[in-house]
């Protein structure tokens, strides 16, 4: 028998990371909580538009919600290991192993293993895969409009995306560039209505439809942006490209690994089980259509639950 210290990890303080520990300490299943930032809060960290939907907690912008998360935990004396990736899984039996980044396995995690790992890991933005574009990240290749718009003030610049993040970040960038260009590849945008509205009142954003970017240009050295290649052999000059093409789950090395959709979702049921006895996923790892704080809370109730009955406390 696993000491009871060690029987759950959770991966990951998002929204969901936060739901699932505070249920798991409501149902007294002992667990041990890490992630990799240094402090709670996951994408919400990013998110700089006012949060409405939340019930009972109106908030500015995402670290509003963090703060009000924060003092809930605090009150429940409920933290995790901050700065602590889990690199990989190593499955031994109905046990796991974890691996870490910066060898600090023992230190922080303990010598144990674990009798089940909840991933909730959240999303990384999704990248456009072209020469380049790894080394100019953050200079000249963006993917938080949020943090980075600022820098392109009287700039033409680019966002590359048809959805809610894409046109959203075309209208925080409009009253403060030159000109925005919003390439998308379809003839229509995935985003919600009003999104779609505003960005018809900006004089200064130009859509290019059924356009995808092919290449980009840079200067001889490759230390600037200096435009970017569409289909149709199109160019279009901007010093800022915007990549706001969806995301895609944010996750450890498995082995064995779970089982995987076509397009490279992980495959899960409603209460996060994998087909990997001992492997839950919850909140946006899942790469679910539909992602929001509420989703992601509610598939914490549903996982923490299911964790209980796997360990056979309930």
């Amino acid at each position: 028998m696993i000491p009871a210290p060690h029987r759950v990890l959770i991966v990951g303080a998002g929204p969901a990371g936060i739901a699932l520990r505070m249920w798991l300490h409501n149902l007294a299943v002992p667990t041990h909580w890490v992630c990799a930032d240094s402090c709670v809060g996951g994408t919400l960290q990013r998110v700089g538009n006012p949060i409405h939907v939340y019930p009972g907690v109106p908030a500015e912008h995402g670290p509003d919600l963090i703060r009000a998360f924060t003092a809930h935990l605090t009150s429940l004396g409920l933290f995790p290991a901050y700065g602590l990736e889990v690199t990989a899984l190593l499955q031994d039996g109905d046990r796991f192993w974890v691996h870490t980044s910066g060898g600090r396995d023992a230190a922080e995690i303990g010598t144990e293993p674990f009798q089940v790992v909840a991933l909730a890991t959240g999303t990384r933005p999704r990248r456009l895969g072209l020469p380049h574009e790894e080394e100019l990240l953050g200079r000249g290749v963006e993917v938080s409009v949020t943090r980075r718009r600022v820098s392109y003030q009287g700039q033409e610049v680019a966002v590359v995306g048809g959805g809610d993040a894409a046109c959203e970040g075309a209208l925080l960038l409009a009253p403060l560039a030159r000109h925005v260009h919003l390439i998308h590849r379809t003839g229509k945008l995935r985003a919600q209505r009003r999104f779609v509205d505003a960005l018809a009142d900006c004089p200064n954003v130009t859509l290019h439809w059924n356009r995808s970017v092919t290449a980009l240009l840079v200067d001889c050295n490759a230390q600037e942006l200096q435009g970017v290649s569409l289909t149709g052999g199109e160019t279009i000059p901007c010093t800022g490209l915007f990549v706001r093409i969806g995301v895609e789950g944010r996750m450890p090395t498995i082995s064995p690994d779970i089982a995987r959709a076509a397009d490279g979702t992980p495959r899960c049921s409603a209460d996060g089980s994998t087909a990997v006895p001992g492997i839950y996923l919850c909140g946006d790892v899942r790469g679910e259509a539909h992602q929001s704080v509420l989703a992601a809370m509610g598939h914490a109730s549903q996982s923490a639950q299911a964790i209980q009955r796997y360990l056979g406390l309930r």
